[in-house]
């Protein structure tokens, strides 16, 4: 009787649900990585909207076809876009860890990233960071947290797509590559610095081959420049990771 009563009045809430954070655990760091066992996912991903249920109102379940599939489709986008915004952060420091690895030579060799695909190593280093401060700030619960409030103002049982957040999600987009700049720019100016430094030493000295001298030299100095920055980025991780609950907020009041 208890399955018939489920049957009723909860399984489409639960179904609205499950579609919701589908969309979030497949773009939301360390919850979309390859080497979380996809059955782990769909466990969590069960375990978690059926604890979510007590937050919505019954669903009838004579609801019409097209608007339970619109809905579907409504829940996943809105937790895709929830989650997304969490990518944007790690995106900025991945696309940071790119440039210097363009700027300091170490993107000619690349690290097998089994979250993701081949990385620069700087990149590699400075994405495991931000997952580190992501992790210990519980940056990944504040992430579904947004997903259970998102209810409140984005309904389950929506019968068209709404598109009136793309704006907000493009502008948080353009600001991920002014934060990637930022993070990067301090290293990226010492490396030009020094390859100024080269192209004279190189006029003063023709017989000398700077391309010899100034790779290994460039790749110890961006390692002690590396060494120094490491506080400074785990300080701004940790600042993106708090103001990641605040943007969040801001998305759900529209």
């Amino acid at each position: 009787m208890e399955i018939i009563d489920f049957v009723e009045t909860q399984f489409l809430n639960w179904a609205m649900l499950i579609s919701r954070l589908t969309g979030m655990f497949l773009i939301t760091p360390l919850l979309s990585a390859a080497f979380v066992p996809t059955t782990v996912r769909a466990f969590l991903v069960l375990a978690l909207s059926y604890m979510s249920l007590p937050q919505v109102n019954p669903i009838p379940l004579d609801t019409p076809v097209i608007t339970i599939v619109l809905s579907l489709l409504n829940n996943f986008l809105i937790g895709f876009a929830i989650g997304l915004l969490a990518y944007f952060i790690f995106g900025a420091f991945s696309i940071a860890g790119e440039l210097l690895g363009i700027e300091s030579g170490f993107g000619l060799a690349t690290a097998m990233d089994p979250t993701m695909e081949e990385t620069p190593i700087v990149g590699q280093l400075i994405f495991l960071l931000s997952i580190f401060v992501f992790i210990s700030l519980n940056g990944h619960m504040v992430v579904y947290q947004g997903v259970v409030d998102s209810i409140k103002t984005f309904p389950l049982y929506l019968d068209k797509l709404d598109f009136s957040l793309v704006k907000f999600i493009e502008t948080k987009f353009i600001e991920m590559f002014f934060i990637a700049l930022k993070i990067g720019l301090p290293v990226i100016g010492y490396m030009f610095i020094i390859n100024v430094l080269l192209g004279i030493l190189s006029r003063l000295v023709p017989q000398m081959n700077v391309f010899m001298v100034g790779i290994p030299l460039k790749s110890l100095l961006v390692f002690v420049i590396f060494l120094g920055m490491v506080p400074i980025w785990a300080e701004t991780s940790a600042k993106l990771t708090v103001l990641l609950e605040k943007v969040i907020q801001q998305f759900l009041s529209g």
